[in-house]
């Protein structure tokens, strides 16, 4: 047996998977045994693997909302969902989507997210005013606070857990702006 009949996946090693519209499909199987490497592609800015991402997190922020406005959020998202006709539509979408998600991380539901989506969405740059726009999308925005705290305290932080001490667990804790931190410890001694 050649070196090549090892490296190669058999011709006839196929599965059959059913898709979501019922059709069957064929896949090739790979062998587990293969060492050759695979190439994985990059997630491009506005792909739509990103978008499901980025969709499925605005979706968690929303249950951080009042009632009234995650309905108003998942309204949004339901009508961002229709933009995919083309490029441009789906970078659009997820402009929309982006702002919709900075707006949730800020606890607060900012224009045009107040209000149900129109029938037909404008690009968003011509709705937002330019300076918030620029601030948001030309990579001036910033979700972490590391421009509050000093850099060693940041070291501190993230130092991982055995150079940390035990006085410092609570420090290290992320805080949330609503709510509070519960711990339990559940222990027992075995005889």
């Amino acid at each position: 047996m050649s070196s090549n009949a090892v490296d190669e996946p058999a011709a006839d090693a196929v599965v059959e998977a059913v898709a979501d519209d019922g059709v069957a499909k064929q896949t090739p199987t790979v062998d587990l045994a293969e060492k050759k490497q695979l190439s994985i592609e990059p997630l491009t800015a506005f792909s739509d693997e990103s978008y499901a991402c980025d969709r499925q997190y605005a979706i968690v922020l929303a249950q951080l909302m009042s009632v009234k406005e995650r309905d108003k959020v998942y309204t949004w998202i339901d009508r961002i969902d229709t933009m995919k006709d083309s490029n441009d539509m789906r970078e659009e979408r997820d402009l929309y989507l982006k702002f919709l998600t900075v707006s949730l991380n800020n606890g607060k539901l900012v224009p045009p997210f107040t209000k149900d989506p129109p029938a037909g969405l404008r690009p968003l740059s011509t709705i937002v005013p330019r300076s918030v726009y620029n601030f948001i999308f030309k990579g001036k925005y910033s979700t972490g606070d590391c421009n509050q705290r000093p850099p060693e305290e940041i070291v501190h932080r993230l130092s991982p857990p055995d150079e940390v001490e035990p006085s410092q667990f609570f420090a290290r804790q992320p805080v949330p702006h609503n709510g509070g931190l519960v711990y339990a410890a559940a222990f027992s001694t075995k005889k």
